[in-house]
């Protein structure tokens, strides 16, 4: 009972932070309006230049780090190579 009491006050806290954002106009149902809806909440909070220098660099490094886990596993593959 003590639990289900934390856990309502804490859902209907978290309901009332996201009532409070701002309504975007978009598409219901589908992946793309829920990121497309990401992408305006956070133009919406810190305006769009820092926020594509971040989703940019955000990008650029899990591609850099994908992309060297691949060199890596390749290099293991050659025989002779330690």
């Amino acid at each position: 009972m003590i639990t289900e009491l934390m856990l309502k006050v804490f859902f209907g806290f978290a309901n009332f932070l996201i009532g409070l954002l701002p309504k975007m106009n978009s598409e219901q149902g589908s992946i793309t309006s829920v990121f497309y809806d990401l992408l305006q909440y956070g133009i919406y909070f810190f305006g769009s230049s820092p926020f594509a220098m971040v989703f940019a660099s955000v990008v650029l490094w899990a591609s850099i780090d994908i992309l060297w886990a691949i060199i890596e596993w390749v290099y293991i593959k050659i025989p002779g190579v330690n």
